[in-house]
């Protein structure tokens, strides 16, 4: 399986590698199956986000522009995408900046996830959830425009 799937940029199975600098503890259990719950929550949500945009997307007098619909739906996405520092990048980078270590050199992504010594840390998870909710808002929204896959969903790749 090595053989044949491995990833063109790293060479390895996984897109992204985790490090641990300590053993997981087994309190540690009970919060990863909130999240785990709290994942199954947020699937029916973007499914019910999806069925809603859907319907609401027949009813609209942009369903007959299918070209103005897209451009809409980019200009809207875009102009939201813009002002929120982690949703600027690709979704793979920002992975890839929440399994990373804090470093110096930081860009404007890291500076929110990486709060100053002094800085409150609430903040950046604030801001996470933020960034979470209007994704999923927009991937919902997205998915069901007249562009396979949505604007949005190629880019989750």
């Amino acid at each position: 399986v090595q053989y044949f799937h491995r990833l063109p940029v790293s060479g390895k199975l996984a897109l992204f590698e985790v490090h641990f600098h300590s053993q997981w503890k087994w309190f540690e259990m009970p919060t990863f199956a909130v999240i785990g719950a709290l994942g199954g929550i947020l699937g029916s949500l973007v499914i019910r986000l999806i069925l809603f945009f859907s319907s609401l997307r027949k009813t609209s007098s942009l369903n007959h522009h299918p070209v103005s619909e897209i451009i809409t739906i980019c200009l809207i996405t875009s102009a939201i995408h813009w002002h929120i520092p982690l949703l600027r990048g690709g979704t793979n980078g920002l992975i890839a900046a929440l399994f990373s270590d804090c470093s110096l050199d930081q860009g404007p992504e890291r500076r929110v996830l990486c709060p100053a010594p002094g800085d409150d840390s609430n903040d950046a998870v604030a801001a996470m959830c933020w960034a979470s909710l209007i994704k999923l808002a927009l991937t919902s929204l997205t998915a069901t425009a007249r562009v396979p896959g949505g604007t949005l969903v190629p880019s989750l790749a």
